[in-house]
């Protein structure tokens, strides 16, 4: 009532003078602009934490899938303690491409009997490689009262 005896508006107002539209202050508008891209970078990083969960997920499947075609080509072969030369020479896998969530290819290392993925920092034999382990060698005990050949010095 006041504001229309003096042919004005009120203080604080947002209705232009001129046109009598009404607008948003600068202030406004950052603070919308600062939640909505606060919204938008939590919401991708929690993509990309359940991306990477999930990649992990799918390498541990791969692992196991690819432990257990060993395991069986192993087993018929005539020295089952042996691995192949490499993951391309198991029957099962023959023709798969055989990379990790990351792209890289997984690793046999026969020294160690595991299968391994690189994981996401993509270097093989670091801490956050994914690793199976396949069954050790057998090692034949020497019977009691026989004792183990001797080598030529």
């Amino acid at each position: 009532m006041l504001a229309g005896r003096f042919g004005g508006q009120r203080r604080g107002s947002s209705v232009s003078l001129r046109t009598g539209r009404r607008g948003f202050t600068l202030v406004e508008l950052l603070s919308t602009m600062f939640l909505l891209s606060f919204l938008v970078g939590l919401a991708s990083w929690y993509y990309s934490s359940v991306k990477q969960g999930q990649q992990l997920s799918v390498a541990r499947t791969e692992l196991r899938r690819i432990r257990d075609a060993v395991e069986a080509h192993r087993v018929g072969l005539i020295d089952p303690d042996q691995l192949p030369e490499s993951l391309s020479e198991v029957r099962a896998l023959k023709g798969q491409e055989l990379l990790d969530p990351w792209g890289t290819p997984y690793i046999l290392d026969r020294g160690e009997f595991q299968i391994l993925s690189s994981g996401p920092d993509l270097q093989a034999f670091t801490e956050d490689d994914l690793i199976r382990p396949l069954a050790p060698p057998r090692i034949e005990p020497v019977p009691s009262g026989l004792e183990a050949p001797e080598s030529p010095p």
